[in-house]
């Protein structure tokens, strides 16, 4: 048994051995910081190809661009000509009229 524990004792497994380029301080510093790492979703999103909707969008945004850079002109469509009419003094006249009859009216059925 004795000479068991001796071969244990003197035989360690190469992880724990001590060789000359290892140091009490590894590249984690002196204090062993964890450096932490990105999560594999993360990296998937940036790896990942665009969607057809983006593209899209992507294409969408780069035509607006050009054509602001274009200097788009802007040619109005000429005023209808029935918005220029003064619709509102016809209305207006035309109530009169129809006062201007009613009280006629009203003074014929008095008399």
């Amino acid at each position: 048994m004795h000479s068991r524990s001796a071969k244990s004792v003197g035989a360690l497994p190469k992880s724990i051995e001590f060789s000359p380029t290892t140091t009490k301080f590894d590249k984690r510093g002196k204090f062993g910081v964890t450096v932490p790492q990105p999560f594999q979703f993360d990296i998937r999103d940036k790896v990942r190809p665009k969607t057809i909707r983006e593209q899209k969008i992507d294409e969408m945004v780069e035509q607006k661009r050009v054509e602001e850079q274009v200097g788009h002109t802007f040619r109005c469509k000429p005023i209808p000509a029935h918005v220029l009419k003064p619709r509102y003094e016809q209305i207006m006249t035309a109530n009169e009229k129809r006062r201007q009859k009613v009280k006629m009216e009203c003074l014929e059925i008095t008399k």
